[in-house]
């Protein structure tokens, strides 16, 4: 498929590797051509530019997901845009009564949620929108099995381990898993237990 697709600079991301992931993937199996939501200007969503695209995917970061900041991409007009509209919600716990507004207004295709509990509370309220419940997952040429190699790491932890903001919809199982391990100061790991001293 030849897709458009608009995000916030993907090369500076600095965490959540999954947005630059994701776009990665997309690439590797479509005609894709990337716009930096900074550069774009209402001729780029014009039905002339637009035709030559089978479908519009919008990024995860590309409303504001700082708390009661709406940056000009809330203001964007996508009426003009006859073609799908794919886009990625984040960060559901930030704006999200601006987001849903933007999305009721902008009336995607699809929209993607990477948060199982945020499909099952709101999929009713997405009516002429399909929401789409997407799981994260892993890229298997990085995490193959073999007997052949010798693994110097027993257990890591990926990201943060809980999101420090209050409105967040993700558990403190992290939390929970590094207090069985280590003795710890709040969430900083001190020292193993006794169980796990063999382990790396």
């Amino acid at each position: 498929m030849k897709i458009l697709f608009i995000s916030e600079d993907l090369l500076n991301i600095k965490s959540a590797n999954y947005q630059s992931d994701i776009y990665q993937e997309i690439q590797n199996k479509n005609q894709l051509q990337y716009i930096n939501a900074k550069n774009i200007n209402p001729l780029h969503l014009t039905k002339k530019y637009t035709d030559k695209f089978d479908i519009i995917i919008i990024g995860h970061s590309f409303l504001s997901d700082i708390s009661n900041n709406m940056n000009i991409n809330y203001s964007l007009d996508f009426s003009c845009v006859k073609k799908p509209i794919v886009f990625f919600l984040n960060k559901e716990y930030v704006n999200l009564s601006n987001k849903l507004k933007w999305i009721k207004k902008v009336n995607p295709k699809v929209v993607v949620t990477h948060s199982k509990l945020f499909y099952s509370k709101y999929k009713s309220l997405f009516h002429n929108t399909q929401l789409m419940y997407m799981p994260f997952a892993a890229n298997e040429k990085f995490f193959q099995y073999s007997n052949n190699h010798i693994k110097n790491i027993d257990f890591a932890f990926s990201g943060v381990l809980q999101n420090q903001n209050k409105n967040n919809f993700q558990s403190d199982m992290r939390i929970k898993i590094l207090k069985n391990i280590f003795y710890t100061l709040g969430d900083i790991p001190i020292l193993k237990k006794k169980n796990f001293q063999y382990m790396n």
